[in-house]
C-alpha cells in the first residue's frame, strides 16, 4: 500500500478555512428558518419559516399575510440574501397556492 505524504500548511491552513465558511455559512442559513426575519422592501415586510412542516409565511406592508406550503429551505435561503425580496417573490411564489391568514 502507498503512503502519503502528510498534508503540507498550505493543504492544512485551506482545510480550516474551508471547514469556518461551512459552519458560518450554516450559521447564517440557520437565522433565516423558525423566526420572523424583517426584510428590506418595498412590498414585504417580513417572513417566517416552519422547517418542521416546509411553511413559509410572508407578511406583506398593510399586515397582510399569506401562508404558502412545502416551500423548500434553498428556496428560504435564496429569500433571505436576495437583494430585492419582492422581485423574488414575484419569480417564486407569485401565483402560487396560499393561504391568507
Amino acid at each position: 500500500m502507498p503512503e502519503f505524504p502528510a498534508p503540507g500548511p498550505a493543504l492544512l491552513a485551506e482545510a480550516i478555512f474551508e471547514a469556518y465558511r461551512r459552519a458560518r455559512e450554516q450559521r447564517e442559513n440557520e437565522q433565516c428558518f423558525d423566526q420572523w426575519v424583517t426584510l428590506v422592501s418595498s412590498n414585504l415586510d417580513q417572513f417566517f419559516y416552519d422547517s418542521s412542516t416546509g411553511d413559509l409565511t410572508i407578511e406583506f406592508h398593510g399586515a397582510r399575510q399569506y401562508k404558502y406550503f412545502r416551500i423548500a429551505p434553498e428556496q428560504v435561503i435564496e429569500l433571505c440574501r436576495t437583494g430585492s425580496p419582492g422581485k423574488w417573490w414575484w419569480a417564486n411564489l407569485h401565483g402560487a397556492p396560499a393561504q391568507r391568514l
